[in-house]
Order: structure tokens, then C-alpha cells, then sequence
């Protein structure tokens, strides 16, 4: 009984918990009251019989309002802080995006959808995108130079991207995009547009100009591939387009793009060494 009337959700299971607890507490009271008349004030209660129950909950339901209101609002407090709970379980604090966890959860969800509309389209694209030197940007210009940089590669990607595409920090300067539906061609003009955007002239950070730029690669998130080998395919690419040069869009079978060919046979160290 105590953990369902503390089981809030909504601001409606508040109200109706808070009527539930009014309702007990008035109706323990007046029982109780009446028993009291009966053993201690026999005569009083044979004098208003039944009139005990209505006189003890009228007087209970008068009383228990400001218990009854500190309830509630301790209620709307518990949904308040459930709410941020849930927020920061699934958040980058710094730049607003979806996590890790968040983004994985929701690609897998959309590729597992089966809707008869979506049987003959493809299930959408992965790119992963990693911002290049940002070790020297910390070094030369400081940690929150850093999260700055961070932070305006995320806007970028955001204003870059469809409402219902997700987008989402993955750990340190590496971010994740999911393109909805999109084929090889669109996926590759997204991605570029992400690139250009961030490189397009030099950003301010701590006061001074500095330039940016990211790396970027992309896969079709085919039916037949699971999402962690199309996490593995866009992580080779993404690799394969530090090797060549930083600042640069790999998108496997893209228009105009050749494929990057012996990148599968690199360790992965030297992968993520490449990225700094």
C-alpha cells in the first residue's frame, strides 16, 4: 500500500493518491473516534449512534489538510526530481545531445521497426563523427576551450540534421548520427554539410579564433548488418579519413567517394591513436 501511494509518475497520480491518503486517514480516524465513544463514552455514544463516524471523518478530513497538502506537494517534488533523474541518465551534460546509451537505445529501436511502409526502404544511415586534434586544442588553449569546441560542433550537427534523425555525443569528441530512412547519397550530403558548417571559418573559443574541423564516417544501416557492425564499419571509415588527411567524409559506396581499401586489417589502437 505504502509503495503504490508513493509511485508517482504523473501529476494526475499525485492527485489521485493524495485523494486515496485523505480517504484512509479520514476513515481510520473516524473509526477509530467511534470506537473511543463506544468504550470510554458509552452513553454520548448511544445519544448520536451513528452520527460518531460522521463527526469523527468530518474532523479528520478538516485536520489532515495540511498534512494532505504537504503530501502533495512532496509529490509534484518527486516528479520533478524522477524527471531530471531520467534526464541526466540519457543526456550529455555539456552539450545537450543524447548519450551513449540514449542513441544506442533509440537506433536500435527505429532498425527494429517493421512497419509494411518501411519493408522495401533502407533503414536509415550511421555516421560517426570525431573532431580532429582536439588534443591540441586542450593543450594549446585550455579544457574549456575544449568544451567549447565541443559545444559548437554539437550545435552545428543538430542544425544539420531532421527533428526525427538522432543525434548524440558517444564519449570525449566522437559523436553519433543516425539518419532516419536517408539512402547512401543523402546520408553523404548530411554528412558533408556537418563537415563544411564546422569548418567553415574560425570559431572563438576562450577569446581567441581558432579552427575546426571533423572527420567523419558513414555506412547504410543495412537490414542485414547488425547495429554493431555498422557501428564497426562507420568507426573503419572514420579512421580511414584520418589516414587520409583529416577533414575529410568517407561514406562506404557513397556517389563520388572511392572506397578506402586494407583499413579492416588496422588495429584498433592505432585507430583511436589516429584520431588525436
Amino acid at each position: 500500500m505504502v509503495r503504490y501511494l508513493l509511485q508517482f509518475k504523473t501529476k494526475t497520480d499525485v492527485a489521485v493518491r493524495t485523494v486515496i491518503l485523505t480517504l484512509v486517514i479520514a476513515l481510520l480516524a473516524a473509526v477509530a473516534t467511534e470506537q473511543s465513544y463506544r468504550f470510554f463514552l458509552p452513553e454520548y455514544h448511544a445519544l448520536i449512534g451513528g452520527k460518531a463516524y460522521v463527526i469523527a471523518f468530518s474532523l479528520a478530513m478538516l485536520l489532515g489538510v495540511p498534512i494532505i497538502g504537504v503530501f502533495f506537494s512532496a509529490g509534484l517534488e518527486i516528479i520533478h526530481l524522477n524527471s531530471k533523474l531520467e534526464l541526466l541518465a540519457q543526456e550529455d551534460s555539456l552539450t545537450g545531445l543524447m548519450n551513449r546509451r540514449k542513441f544506442l537505445e533509440i537506433v536500435s529501436h527505429r532498425r527494429a521497426q517493421d512497419l509494411p511502409e518501411l519493408v522495401m526502404r533502407n533503414r536509415g544511415a550511421l555516421l560517426i563523427v570525431d573532431a580532429d586534434f582536439f588534443k591540441g586544442i586542450n593543450d594549446e588553449h585550455g579544457h574549456q576551450a575544449g568544451d567549447e569546441a565541443l559545444i559548437f560542433i554539437a550545435d552545428a550537427m543538430r542544425k544539420s540534421v531532421r527533428d526525427d534523425d538522432a543525434v548524440a555525443r558517444l564519449g570525449g569528441e566522437e559523436f553519433g548520427v543516425f539518419l532516419h530512412e536517408a539512402d547512401e547519397r543523402t546520408a553523404f550530403e548530411v554528412a558533408e554539410r556537418i563537415r563544411t558548417t564546422i569548418c567553415a571559418k574560425p570559431v572563438a573559443l576562450m577569446g581567441k579564433k581558432v579552427d575546426l574541423s571533423v572527420s567523419i564516417g558513414g555506412t547504410e544501416a543495412l537490414r542485414s548488418q547488425s547495429l554493431s557492425d555498422c557501428m564497426r564499419n562507420a568507426d573503419i571509415l572514420l579512421y580511414a579519413a584520418k589516414q587520409a588527411g583529416r577533414n575529410k567524409t568517407l561514406f562506404a559506396g557513397a556517389a563520388g567517394v572511392a572506397p578506402f581499401v586494407n583499413v579492416t586489417t588496422v588495429d584498433r589502437r592505432e585507430r583511436i591513436n589516429a584520431r588525436a
